[in-house]
């Protein structure tokens, strides 16, 4: 994730909603996965791109979680380095449907899998895991296309890997995204 700044984070919906609204949709996005992560029978950790600041400061002491500088690299390349350090899941931190119990279906899928991914309707992923790093899946992928699954697919297919796929979610990018994650927070309110 992205350390929450203005004109750092959701740059796409910034272009509608001005970027301190953008910047609240964010935090407001990361608290609400980290809320849920946080009922997981699994461990959790913080990595962040950008400087520590007030915002993953409080997070890091409100959910007691361990917090890591990403490497400046691409975004392949960040997510590598959680795995390579450990993770066994990495997920996004914009994905209004995600739950703890998606991400520890993953964990179970890895039983019998070399990878799992977990798709979104716009063509990426939200979530990967893996036991052990495969730094194939990472490399030259056109991040943030229609196309990061399939190359990802592709990839993992070339080298002999067994990838086992989740339910289709969906991520909070533009304008529209932001309307439906409004609209479904209204739904999940009114049922409570």
């Amino acid at each position: 994730m992205r350390a929450p700044e203005p004109g750092r984070v959701k740059t796409r919906l910034a272009r509608d909603l001005g970027e301190s609204a953008a910047l609240q949709a964010y935090v407001e996005l990361v608290e609400d996965t980290l809320g849920k992560l946080e009922e997981g029978a699994f461990d959790c950790e913080i990595w962040f791109e950008g400087e520590q600041n007030d915002y993953l400061r409080r997070w890091i002491s409100e959910y007691r979680l361990p917090a890591y500088r990403q490497p400046a690299t691409d975004l392949g390349g960040r997510m590598l380095a959680a795995i390579a350090a450990g993770a066994k899941v990495v997920v996004g931190s914009d994905i209004p449907p995600l739950g703890s119990a998606y991400v520890e279906e993953a964990l179970g899928r890895l039983d019998g899998a070399d990878a799992v991914l977990g798709p979104v309707e716009d063509g990426g992923y939200c979530l990967i895991g893996m036991n052990r790093p495969h730094a194939e899946l990472f490399r030259s992928i056109e991040w943030s296309t229609e196309g990061v699954v399939q190359q990802t697919l592709n990839r993992a297919a070339t080298a002999g890997l067994h990838v086992e796929l989740l339910e289709t979610l969906w991520d909070v990018d533009d304008q529209a995204d932001y309307v439906r994650w409004r609209k479904s927070e209204g739904a999940a309110r009114d049922v409570r």
